[in-house]
């Protein structure tokens, strides 16, 4: 990926990564991965700013920017910029996802599996949060 007219690769944006873990104060990357693995937003569904329903699974980091990483009622897997949350959290299970829901409770490695394959077929991200499936870490 080139960025800024400087070619990067996934190993540089794991090393970034490992640096912003690392680092001692309090950070955007940081916070995300709390609000995925421990906080208010990972493992919930949303209602985007369009009115699609989404699920947020994790969070991705790509050189310049980090992701949330989302799914639709396909599974398909979508990216919105970390800069704000991707949408209002919904306190229920909307109809509309239940296929989802059924397999995040009866095969989440199997879904968790896909995402991490998703993320790394599309080349330019790199996931530096564990998976939220139903309140569980994959």
């Amino acid at each position: 990926m080139i960025y800024q007219g400087i070619e990067y690769t996934t190993n540089d944006i794991k090393e970034h990564i490992k640096n912003q873990l690392e680092m001692e104060k309090e950070n955007n990357l940081k916070l995300i991965k709390y609000d995925i693995e421990h906080g208010e937003l990972g493992g919930k569904y949303i209602r985007g700013s369009r009115g699609q329903i989404f699920y947020v699974a994790a969070a991705s980091s790509t050189i310049e920017d980090y992701y949330w990483v989302l799914l639709d009622t396909d599974r398909k897997v979508y990216y919105d910029s970390c800069v704000a949350k991707p949408g209002e959290i919904l306190e229920y299970i909307p109809a509309s996802m239940s296929v989802l829901q059924y397999i995040i409770d009866n095969d989440p490695e199997c879904l968790a599996e896909d995402i991490r394959n998703a993320v790394e077929n599309a080349g330019e991200d790199v996931l530096f949060t564990k998976i939220n499936l139903g309140g569980k870490l994959y």
